[in-house]
């Protein structure tokens, strides 16, 4: 077999495709320059919480004026699909999901990952210039990370147009973090900053007239110019991708590498996302907040079946600890209430009584004492 042949034919192939085996809904791009069926899609294994719906929604708003900003206001996000997992409680205020699965969405948010933990990464199995296959985030990074919406844009600089960090990535083995520049070791990097060479594992302060120590990274805490979103994005005054004036050619990083020196804009400026000025396309007063709709998997199961409390005249709140499915599961076996009063003390107190529901009728009256007070009162209806 010709190997030079079919090595070639392998990277073409990967190459050619915007995602693995194109399984993945396709990011599609307005005249005017909005994102748009971009997918979201939270895991099954995610607890459910309803507050990092909203969290996901104010870090897509904050990104979208971001990425407006930091592409000379040629792009942004204009519409945002979250897909929610049938293991969540249905909810009527959602959509339920048609062809929407986890499996199509371009961003998870899943379990932390063995290797990266709750840093965000994205899988890019192709090229320069191509398109990458996901994004993942973890519920944790989404809720207590920091620059959240800074760190979208710079994901999505990955997933979009196939660009790579300038600096050396925590799994990298060809390239060292540091590299002689002037006969001055150097951080790997893209722009200027302020900052210094720490032991990323002690946290001490590198010693760098010594032999240089792999375990030395360079941390910056400000820029002295605003680039680059590759490098350092978490940085207030880091608003923009390097240019083929503001980048560092040679740097031992997989942006140079993979992208045979060239800067993220000249990447960007091959793509056809930047083939045209889209503001010329843009009606006034246009918004930058993307449109957010979420939707749920089929399957999910309503909550709404919980019998209600219900407060009898005596003052006594009576909660069924059996739903309605449970109670017709067990074809007229009696149904367990506890009943709540608060004694002299102002302390709950918590006895278990069962009735027999009588089908078609009233609702049964139940007798019972707490700390020597007799207690009538009725429960819900059982039909």
């Amino acid at each position: 077999m010709n190997w030079v042949f079919f090595l070639y034919f392998s990277a073409m192939s990967v190459a050619s495709a915007s995602n693995i085996g194109g399984t993945r809904q396709d990011i599609l791009h307005n005249d005017d320059g909005g994102y748009r069926n971009i997918l979201v899609a939270i895991s099954r294994s995610v607890p459910e919480d309803l507050s990092l719906l909203n969290r996901i929604q104010g870090h897509f708003e904050s990104a979208s004026e971001f990425l407006f900003e930091a592409t000379e206001k040629q792009v942004y996000f204009s519409d945002i699909t979250i897909l929610v997992p049938n293991t969540w409680t249905l909810n009527s205020s959602w959509e339920v999901a048609e062809d929407e699965t986890f499996d199509k969405a371009r961003i998870l948010v899943g379990p932390a990952n063995r290797v990266w933990g709750d840093k965000p990464y994205t899988l890019q199995p192709g090229l320069c210039g191509v398109e990458g296959d996901y994004i993942h985030y973890t519920p944790e990074y989404l809720t207590n990370g920091t620059a959240q919406g800074r760190n979208i844009v710079k994901e999505f600089a990955h997933l979009k147009w196939g660009l790579f960090d300038e600096d050396v990535s925590i799994n990298e083995k060809v390239a060292f973090r540091l590299h002689n520049e002037n006969s001055e070791l150097s951080s790997t990097r893209c722009g200027e900053y302020i900052g210094s060479f720490v032991n990323k594992i002690t946290g001490e302060v590198c010693d760098m007239s010594k032999e240089k120590d792999p375990n030395c990274l360079y941390v910056p805490t400000a820029a002295k110019t605003d680039s680059s979103i590759l490098y350092a994005h978490h940085l207030p005054s880091v608003t923009k991708f390097c240019s083929k004036e503001t980048h560092y050619r040679g740097h031992p990083n997989r942006q140079n590498r993979l992208c045979e020196d060239r800067s993220a804009w000249e990447v960007m400026n091959s793509l056809p996302d930047f083939g045209v000025d889209h503001q010329k396309k843009r009606i006034e007063n246009f918004s930058l907040i993307p449109r957010i709709k979420i939707i749920q998997e089929i399957g999910a199961k309503s909550h709404t079946n919980q019998r209600p409390i219900t407060e009898n005249p005596n003052g006594l709140k009576t909660t069924p600890t059996t739903t309605v499915e449970e109670d017709e599961k067990k074809s007229g076996d009696e149904i367990e209430y506890e009943i709540t009063k608060k004694d002299a003390n102002d302390v709950n107190v918590v006895v278990s009584v069962t009735a027999k529901p009588v089908p078609n009728s009233q609702p049964i009256a139940i007798s019972t004492r707490v700390d020597s007070h007799d207690i009538d009162f009725k429960p819900n209806s059982t039909d």
